[in-house]
């Protein structure tokens, strides 16, 4: 079982680091592997991509709540990472330690996590270091014979389906040529190279992406290379902000409403943020609204989101239960500006099982209506412009990479 901890340890508090050094210190048992960033990535200059494919290939993750901690950006990039992860898996193991001097309460209502909803996960009851790591120890252990399946690995197994009729060699030759080591692959040589193929993608920058796919479509063919496109076209988005929408998602009440921010929200950006946050599962639609909010904006909202659903629920008063009950989770991207807060509010109690996605600002979070928004969670870090653009060209690359290699192979 691989354990990910994330920590912010002080100096000056040895108690803190009392509590991660028996914790990596009892998890150096056979049955565990401890994925730590101070000891294992030491000195690599690619430590942030690191960590992500280190959260998407962990069975289960310890957050250890220091009052240095509370003020990390890298504990919190990690804990939205990581809480997003458990908000879509019931079966991983999200544990949270409040150490001396911190309570559980303060974390749950610290502004910089509680749109975590890390109240909804599991606290470790506190303790001496060793009785806490006993603690955890033995929920590892329960959990150990039966780990969740990580991200990691079913990227692993697509890759695998993609890659079980195409030519060994090719596949080799071409990811040795996009510097990924195939030497020492062992048992079924095609599964072998699909997880590599899988670490590499969890650690790619944006502009890894392109050369990934060119490299690999003339070789899986033209089929096989849409499901690789439709997976890769949102690997841009970063992991923090996407992480955060699944546990809001998840709430219970009408208080689902996230921000972004960008310029090609509706023909683009939207759709990639969720991909980002649900992976390859389809359990998610994203809703438009159309046009500019006038007198009758609520009238005018209530109609199209209304209209989505005819064929779901005919009777829509039966609507609401109908959301309780699919898997499914439904978004609704408002237009920009940010709406009033009294149509925010009729829409969250006429739709309370819905999550509402608002347009920000086109830079930044910048729209002037935020602060008439307490509710609203902020999709952080924003989105930069120019990695948006970036993208974008990106998916017009790629779909002339499928366009020539379907060509090619009819």
């Amino acid at each position: 079982m691989l354990v990910f901890i994330s920590h912010s340890t002080d100096p000056k508090a040895p108690g803190d680091k009392a509590y991660l050094d028996a914790l990596v210190e009892v998890l150096k048992e056979p049955e565990f592997k401890v994925l730590l960033d101070s000891k294992s990535l030491e000195g690599s200059d690619d430590w942030p991509r690191e960590l992500d494919a280190y959260m998407d290939e962990c069975h289960a993750a310890v957050i250890l709540f220091s009052r240095r901690a509370l003020d990390s950006p890298w504990v919190n990039k990690e804990a939205a990472i990581l809480s997003g992860r458990r908000a879509r898996d019931p079966e991983f193991l999200l544990l949270c330690v409040a150490l001396d001097g911190v309570s559980g309460e303060e974390v749950r209502k610290n502004k910089r996590f509680a749109a975590m909803e890390l109240g909804r996960w599991e606290f470790v009851a506190p303790g001496t270091p060793a009785e806490v790591v006993k603690r955890i120890l033995n929920k590892c252990r329960e959990r150990a014979p039966a780990p969740c399946k990580t991200p990691m690995e079913r990227l692993a197994r697509k890759l695998t389906g993609m890659f079980e009729r195409a030519n060994l060699e090719e596949l080799e030759d071409a990811a040795h040529g996009l510097g990924i080591e195939v030497s020492g692959l062992k048992g079924r040589r095609h599964e072998a190279l699909a997880r590599r193929l899988a670490n590499a993608l969890a650690k790619a920058r944006l502009e890894d992406l392109y050369p990934f796919v060119r490299a690999l479509a003339p070789i899986i063919g033209g089929p096989e290379t849409q499901k690789l496109i439709k997976y890769v076209r949102s690997l841009w988005v970063d992991a923090e902000a996407a992480g955060r929408i699944l546990p809001i998602a998840e709430r219970d009440g009408p208080r689902r409403v996230i921000g972004l921010n960008g310029r090609k929200l509706r023909q683009f950006t939207a759709t990639c943020y969720l991909e980002r946050a649900y992976r390859e599962d389809p359990v998610y639609k994203l809703i438009h609204v159309d046009g500019a909010l006038g007198q009758n904006a609520f009238e005018e909202v209530e109609a199209q989101i209304e209209k989505h659903f005819m064929d779901q629920a005919p009777d829509l008063e039966d609507l609401d239960q109908y959301l309780r009950e699919t898997p499914t989770r439904y978004f609704v991207l408002l237009p920009p500006p940010v709406p009033e807060p009294e149509l925010l509010g009729r829409l969250q109690a006429r739709f309370p099982r819905l999550t509402f996605a608002l347009a920000t600002g086109r830079d930044a979070h910048d729209d002037p209506g935020l602060k008439h928004l307490p509710e609203l969670v902020l999709l952080e870090p924003p989105l930069h412009t120019e990695r948006e653009r970036k993208a974008w060209q990106l998916q017009i690359d790629l779909k002339v990479i499928l366009r020539n290699v379907s060509e090619e192979h009819s």
